[in-house]
């Protein structure tokens, strides 16, 4: 019996002056997931006969902006996974020429950076690594936020380009080679996380990264999805579970060797895109999404 979900159903109802089948018929026009919802499942809900699964209890919170962390930190100690995927993208080094840091000095621009050195890597991440004809007009965007991480003598270790979209616009305007990408504020209704670029070149640029992400997750409960530009095999491996089911919007290049691989194929970079609540609910991402604040006050150091 998970009581805590009962009652999050109870008083979310009580503040909505609903009655059950209100709920009911509320969550079925919300969310294609609660389309097979009745009113004898939602009343064993509220009454602590039986709870649906960690995803579905995190979109019903988010529906009604109700904040997820006690949801998913009530599911803590049940919840068993191998780390292996996890600890495989985090412990890289990529760059073993710098040792090992604890904090990352963090610059943090609205529209485009201050900052011509920063520009000319960004513009050789996307054109040499990526192979995407990266226009630089597209950091013009107010609503395109770029973070760069740093060690303390300023040597650039990673960097973080996303945006809020509008859920479910179309494929061309996902490319990173348009200066159209349909930016949107944040709090707007309905919208999609756009991560159009990251990288990090050691573990603690990777798990700012990380908990980075799903600290905005966390945080937006209008947002629907995420969608990344993902150009990592032990990234892509994250979301590459059956629990998450990504979709693949996009693909770069074929390589003949690097890349992800995709069934027989390997790309220089894929389009993934994947529901909010499926990564806020990942068994391995629980300890990282109930603490994310605490762990970003540990990694970063803003300037």
């Amino acid at each position: 019996m998970n009581k805590l979900f009962a009652d999050m159903l109870l008083s979310i109802r009580n503040v909505q002056e609903f009655t059950q089948q209100g709920m009911v018929d509320r969550l079925v026009s919300t969310h294609q997931a609660f389309e097979k919802l009745d009113l004898t499942t939602y009343s064993r809900w509220e009454r602590g006969v039986t709870t649906p699964k960690l995803a579905k209890q995190v979109l019903l919170a988010r529906v009604f902006d109700v904040d997820v962390s006690g949801i998913i930190k009530e599911n803590m100690n049940s919840l068993v996974y191998n780390a292996e995927v996890v600890d495989s993208y985090l412990n890289q080094m990529l760059t073993p020429y710098f040792t090992v840091i604890d904090q990352l000095r963090v610059r943090k621009y609205v529209g485009v950076p201050k900052d011509n050195a920063l520009l000319d890597s960004l513009e050789s991440f996307h054109s040499e690594y990526l192979g995407i004809n990266f226009a630089p007009e597209v950091l013009n965007d107010p609503n395109l936020i770029c973070e760069a991480y740093s060690d303390e003598s300023g040597s650039l270790l990673g960097h973080f380009l996303y945006g809020f979209v509008e859920r479910g616009c179309c494929n061309e305007s996902l490319k990173v080679d348009t200066t159209e990408c349909p930016f949107v504020d944040k709090l707007a209704n309905s919208t999609s996380l756009y991560v159009v670029s990251c990288f990090g070149s050691l573990p603690a640029c990777r798990m700012t990264l990380l908990v980075s992400i799903l600290n905005l997750l966390k945080n937006n409960p209008r947002c629907h999805s995420l969608l990344i530009n993902n150009h990592d095999q032990t990234a892509f491996n994250l979301l590459n579970v059956p629990s998450m089911t990504p979709e693949i919007r996009n693909k770069g290049v074929v390589l003949a060797n690097g890349g992800i691989k995709l069934g027989s194929k390997r790309y220089r970079f894929l389009q993934v895109e994947v529901e909010a609540q499926r990564i806020l609910s990942e068994k391995a991402f629980i300890e990282l999404v109930v603490h994310s604040e605490q762990y970003l006050d540990v990694l970063r150091m803003d300037s």
